[in-house]
């Protein structure tokens, strides 16, 4: 895979061991990697963890700005 993606070989076995650390794959010895079936609320716990993850730095620039609630409200309402 990596030298068809030609990317690292290391990057493609860290990502192997993410997904299969998170859950996301089942790899068994001389057999292969397999993608495991996750069920719908399993599917929006993880999203909102991903998108929690990713709001967690613009939270912290907003207080650094000071800005409130209500000014965020009124970004993303605008966005």
């Amino acid at each position: 895979m990596a030298a068809e993606l030609r990317i690292s070989v290391i990057g493609v076995r860290r990502a192997w061991e993410e997904l299969d650390r998170d859950g996301y794959i089942s790899s068994e010895v001389g057999r292969g990697s397999f993608v495991c079936a996750l069920s719908e609320e399993e599917r929006q716990r993880r999203s909102l963890e991903q998108l929690r993850a990713a709001l967690t730095p613009v939270l912290q620039r907003s207080r650094e700005l000071g800005l409130d609630k209500e000014a965020l409200h009124s970004i993303l309402d605008k966005m």
